[in-house]
């Protein structure tokens, strides 16, 4: 299958169709998908263990609304950049799943985030492999043979 269908439709990252710049924006994306995660995953426990009990123990509803609002929008934030990573096929679906389901547990975005930078680290290239891809793209000019 050629064109766009084609894209959607491979599981994961093919590792060999990937270039540099590809290879730049695959980390971009994880990065972003795993720092927002933390920050996503500070409120969670905020809005959980600090908003709640004021709200409840020290009648103080206001701070629910604050932390709320704003675990709304990382939350939304979160699931957001994670798919769109994972339609980009930057990010395999079993991973995105792994994402969303652990934005719903307390301390799931960090659990999360290991298994993130184990995926980001498996393709991102080592020094050695960034050396031969780059000898690879840029061949040296044929030698010339003394001849015109």
């Amino acid at each position: 299958m050629r064109g766009r269908h084609a894209r959607r439709c491979t599981p994961g990252i093919q590792r060999t169709a990937i270039g540099r710049q590809g290879k730049r924006m695959i980390r971009n994306w994880l990065r972003w998908t795993r720092q927002i995660g933390k920050v996503e995953g500070i409120s969670y426990l905020l809005l959980l263990g600090v908003a709640m009990p004021l709200k409840y123990l020290a009648d103080w509803p206001y701070a629910v609304k604050v932390v709320g609002l704003a675990h709304g929008i990382l939350f939304i934030a979160y699931w957001g950049v994670a798919a769109e990573a994972a339609r980009r096929n930057q990010l395999p679906r079993k991973e995105f799943w792994r994402v969303a389901v652990a934005s719903l547990i307390p301390f799931g975005p960090w659990w999360v985030d290991g298994k993130l930078l184990e995926w980001e680290r498996s393709i991102t290239p080592t020094d050695s492999q960034t050396n031969d891809a780059a000898s690879l793209g840029n061949p040296s000019p044929p030698e010339s043979t003394g001849t015109p």
